[in-house]
C-alpha cells in the first residue's frame, strides 16, 4: 500500500481540516519554524504506531471531542484475508471510498484525561438494512442472517462467502450504496481491522532532537524498524504462537475452574483469561538492541554528526535490501542536521534510492536538499494572512514557488541568475528601494530587484561581517552563477576584504567593489531624510552639510539628535534604508554626486543577470 493523503482536524495547530497530498516517492514539508511540519509527522506516528495522544494535542480553539487523523491509501493488495482463511478483496467487501481508495479515520475524544481512539473506514458501503452491518457479524450470526434471507453460501464456514451470498440475494442496485463511516470496533469488524492493519505500511519517524541516553534513539531506531520489518514477514507464525499461548493458558484456566468446583461449585461457573492484542510493537519490544563501535565505545557517546551518519548508512543499506511485501514510510525531521553539505547530498541520494520501494517524508530548511527536490514534491505549510487558517500548498506553480522563495529563500538552483552580496540586511533594503526609485524615474536598464528577488532569480546574501566573507565566497563559487558584491568603505578594511575582492573580480561574470562614500546611508539626501521624518511627525531636520560631514555612523548621529524612544540606532538604520530612500530622486542623487556611481551598480547587475539567460 501507498499513503496518498493525510488529513488533520482539531490536531494541535490544525483546527479546520487540512489536506496534505503525499507523493509516491519523496515529499518535503517546508515552512517557517513552528509552521506545523513536525506536527504532520507526529500525527502519522500516532496513527501508525499507536503513540498515545495527549489531551494537549487537541487544538486549543477547536473541538477537543473531534480530533481526527485521516490517512488514505492506494496500490491496495489484490486479495486479502479479512477474517477467515479465504481471500477476498476490499472492493468486493465495499470497504473503499468513492475513489476506490482505502480511507481510514482515527479519531479521539481529547476532552478526556486519557483520550480514547477509534478507527473507522470511510467507504461507499451498503445502507440496506440486511447488508449494512455484515462485516460486524460473526460466523454464527452470518449463518442466521443467510437463513433468514433464504440463501446459502458455497462454504458456510467462510464469512466472506456468506457476506457475498447475502449481498447477491439483495442485488447490487438494491444495496443502497452511500459513502459513510463504518466502525471497526464492533464484533467481527475488529478482527477485520486487525488484518487490514497488518497490511498497512510500516512507519518510522526519525526526529531531529533525539536525547542521548543508554540506548540512543538515533542509533536504536534504525535497528527497531529493522526488527519490525523482520517480524512483519513472520506475521502468520507470530499469530500461531499467540493462538498457541492463548490455548495453553485457557487449558490451565479451565482446569483451575474444575478444581475450584470440586471444592465448591457455587464459587464460580467460568474463569476466562483476557488477553490484550499482541500487536507488532509488542513483539518488537521483546528485542532490545544497542550498537557498540570501535574499542567498545557506545554509539550514543559519539558526536551527533556521527549518529546522523549511522542513520544515513542505515538508509543506504535499506535501499539495497528493500524487497519486502510491506512498504515502509520513512519520516525524517531535518535530515541535514549536524551534517556537512556533502553528506547532506549523500543522504538525499540514499533516500532517493530508498524511495524506489518505499515512501519518504522529510522536513527541511536547507537549500542544499531543497534544490535537489522536484518542486512538485514540496508542500508549503503557512498561515493565510487574511483568514488566519493553516494552508498546505503543493509546489510546482509559479505562485507557490514564489511564496516558498519569499518565506524560506529556497530556490531551484537553475533559477538563480545573480547572487548579490552585501554587508547587512539594511543594504538589501536600500538597493531594492533605489531600484524602485530609478525605475520610477524611467531610467533604462535598471533591474527590478524586488521582483527578481520574489521570483528567485536573484539571491541577496548579507554576510554580516568579514569573518564570514571568505566562507560565503567559497560556497558561492561552486554554484557557477554571476555574483555582484558591494561593501562599505566606511573604515579601513581587514586584508581579507581586499584579498577577497581581488579574487572575486578575477572570476568570470563576477564583480566586487567598495562604495566610494563611507557607507550606504551616505547615498541618501538630507531632503529625503527630512521628508520621511516629517511623515513620522518627528520635528527634527538635517542639512546636507551635516550628513556629508558626519564623523560617526549616520544612523547613530540621527538617533542621537532625535533622542526619542523607538528611535534607537538600529531602527534608524532600517528607517533610512527603507522609508527615506523611497523619497530619493535622480536629481537628489546628482546633488550629492552619487548618480553616476549608483547607476553603474545597477547597470553592472543588469549585465550580469542578462549574461545568465
Amino acid at each position: 500500500m501507498k499513503l496518498v493523503q493525510v488529513r488533520l482536524r482539531n490536531f494541535r495547530s490544525y483546527k479546520e481540516e487540512v489536506t496534505i497530498d503525499i507523493e509516491k516517492k519523496i515529499t518535503a514539508l517546508l515552512g517557517c519554524n513552528d509552521a506545523g511540519k513536525s506536527t504532520v509527522l507526529d500525527a502519522l506516528d500516532i496513527f501508525f504506531n499507536d503513540v498515545p495522544l495527549d489531551k494537549h494535542d487537541a487544538c486549543k480553539t477547536g473541538d477537543a471531542q473531534d480530533v481526527a487523523i485521516i490517512c488514505v491509501f492506494d496500490e491496495l493488495p489484490e486479495s486479502i484475508v479479512l477474517d477467515e482463511e479465504a481471500s477476498t478483496t476490499l472492493q468486493v467487501e465495499y470497504l473503499l471510498n468513492l475513489n476506490k481508495q482505502l480511507e481510514i479515520h482515527k479519531t479521539f475524544d481529547a476532552s478526556l484525561e486519557k483520550p480514547k481512539s477509534k478507527f473507522e473506514l470511510k467507504a461507499f458501503h451498503p445502507t440496506h438494512e440486511n447488508a449494512k452491518d455484515l462485516i460486524t457479524l460473526t460466523n454464527d450470526k452470518l449463518k442466521k442472517r443467510a437463513r433468514e434471507a433464504g440463501v446459502s453460501a458455497d462454504d458456510e464456514r467462510c464469512n466472506s462467502s456468506l457476506r457475498r451470498a447475502i449481498r447477491d440475494q439483495i442485488g447490487e442496485t438494491q444495496l443502497q450504496l452511500d459513502e459513510q463511516l463504518i466502525s471497526l470496533a464492533d464484533g467481527n469488524a475488529k478482527k477485520i481491522w486487525g488484518n487490514i492493519q497488518s497490511k498497512l505500511p510500516l512507519f518510522a519517524l526519525f526526529k531531529s532532537d533525539r536525547p542521548s541516553n543508554d540506548q540512543d534513539a538515533e542509533a536504536q531506531d534504525p535497528l527497531t524498524i529493522a526488527i519490525k520489518e523482520a517480524l512483519k514477514t513472520k506475521t502468520n507464525e507470530l499469530d500461531a504462537i499467540s493462538e498457541f499461548v492463548k490455548d495453553e493458558v485457557s487449558k490451565v484456566t479451565q482446569r483451575t475452574l474444575d478444581k475450584l468446583c470440586e471444592l465448591d461449585d457455587n464459587l464460580a461457573t467460568t474463569l476466562k483469561p483476557q488477553f490484550s492484542d499482541f500487536k507488532l510493537d509488542k513483539w518488537a519490544s521483546v528485542f532490545k538492541t544497542s550498537i557498540i563501535g570501535d574499542n567498545d565505545i557506545p554509539i550514543n557517546k559519539r558526536g551527533s554528526g556521527v549518529r546522523r551518519l549511522i542513520l544515513l548508512s542505515f538508509f543506504r543499506a535499506k535501499a539495497e535490501l528493500s524487497e519486502g511485501e510491506n512498504s515502509v514510510i520513512y519520516a525524517i525531521e531535518e535530515p541535514e542536521t549536524s551534517q556537512h553539505p556533502n553528506y547532506q547530498r549523500l543522504l538525499f541520494e540514499a533516500l532517493s534510492e530508498l524511495s524506489s520501494m518505499n515512501q519518504i517524508l522529510i522536513t527541511t530548511h536547507t537549500p542544499v536538499l531543497a534544490r535537489l527536490l522536484d518542486t512538485t514534491a514540496m508542500r508549503f505549510i503557512h498561515q493565510d494572512q487574511e483568514s488566519g487558517k493553516k494552508c498546505i500548498n503543493k509546489g510546482g506553480t509559479d505562485e507557490i514557488n514564489h511564496k516558498i522563495v519569499r518565506t524560506l529563500g529556497i530556490l531551484p538552483e537553475h533559477n538563480v541568475k545573480l547572487f548579490i552580496m552585501v554587508e547587512g540586511r539594511t543594504d538589501i533594503d536600500f538597493l531594492k528601494q533605489m531600484s524602485f526609485v530609478l525605475r520610477r524615474e524611467h531610467e533604462e536598464k535598471i533591474p527590478d530587484l524586488q521582483s527578481l528577488d520574489d521570483s528567485g532569480q536573484i539571491v541577496f546574501i548579507p554576510i554580516g561581517g568579514f569573518r564570514s566573507m571568505d566562507l560565503w565566497i567559497c560556497r558561492l563559487e561552486g554554484f557557477s552563477r554571476p555574483e555582484f558584491h558591494l561593501y562599505d568603505k566606511d573604515e579601513k578594511k581587514p586584508d581579507i576584504y581586499l584579498k577577497c575582492v581581488e579574487e572575486i573580480n578575477k572570476r568570470p561574470n563576477c564583480s566586487a567593489q567598495f562604495t566610494e562614500k563611507k557607507e550606504i546611508e551616505c547615498y541618501i539626501h538630507s531632503q529625503a531624510i527630512n521628508k520621511a521624518l516629517s511623515a513620522k511627525a518627528v520635528n527634527v531636520s538635517f542639512s546636507q552639510q551635516e550628513i556629508t560631514n558626519c564623523n560617526e555612523k549616520i544612523n547613530c548621529f540621527i538617533a542621537g539628535r532625535i533622542n526619542k524612544e523607538g528611535w534607537k540606532k538600529n531602527l534608524v538604520k532600517i528607517f533610512l534604508c527603507k522609508e527615506a530612500t523611497n523619497n530619493m530622486t535622480v536629481d537628489l542623487l546628482k546633488e550629492i554626486d552619487a548618480y553616476d556611481e549608483v547607476i553603474k551598480w545597477f547597470q553592472t547587475m543588469n549585465t550580469l543577470i542578462t549574461s545568465n539567460k
